[in-house]
């Protein structure tokens, strides 16, 4: 009896492993979005195209809540319109991509280079007299400290 039911169990074992298909891996669509050009400045017209958008829907691309530009889906739900980066902004960007619904959006990071004239903050004192008074001091004692020692190594003490 025992061996009847080893038996069966290894049959349908067998017949699992025979009849089972390969593995595939399974693409279950999604959305998809690219820029022409990732690093840009402010004023720059990017082209942003993707696929996975809702076939005849509107699609955005919005940076800090303002619409920076907008295109239709093609029936295939493929997209491909022009953007302009915002004034204003600078560094890593978020550009979210969507057609209006939750579940099909897309992000893609911008890095904005900055064009401000003004250059770097001053961020210290341009007035080194104090700085450089303080190391002539220093320098200073260092070698009348240097002079006495060396005296007294070699038995020349003043008294």
């Amino acid at each position: 009896m025992i061996r009847r039911v080893l038996l069966i169990a290894g049959l349908i074992t067998a017949s699992l492993f025979f009849f089972a298909g390969p593995a595939r891996a399974a693409d279950y669509g999604g959305f998809h979005v690219t820029a022409s050009k990732t690093n840009v400045v402010p004023g720059d017209t990017i082209t942003i195209s993707g696929d996975g958008a809702k076939p005849g829907s509107a699609v955005s691309a919005i940076v800090n809540g303002v619409v920076i530009g907008s295109g239709t889906a093609s029936a295939t739900g493929s997209f491909s319109f022009t953007a302009t980066v915002p004034t204003g902004v600078a560094g890593a960007v978020t550009v979210s991509v969507s057609d209006g619904d939750a579940a099909d959006a897309g992000t893609l990071t911008l890095t904005v280079a900055s064009t401000s004239t003004e250059g770097l903050p001053r961020t210290g004192s341009s007035d080194t007299i104090p700085a450089t008074t303080v190391a002539i001091g220093l320098i200073t004692a260092g070698a009348v400290a240097l002079g006495i020692s060396r005296r007294r190594r070699h038995g020349k003490t003043t008294a």
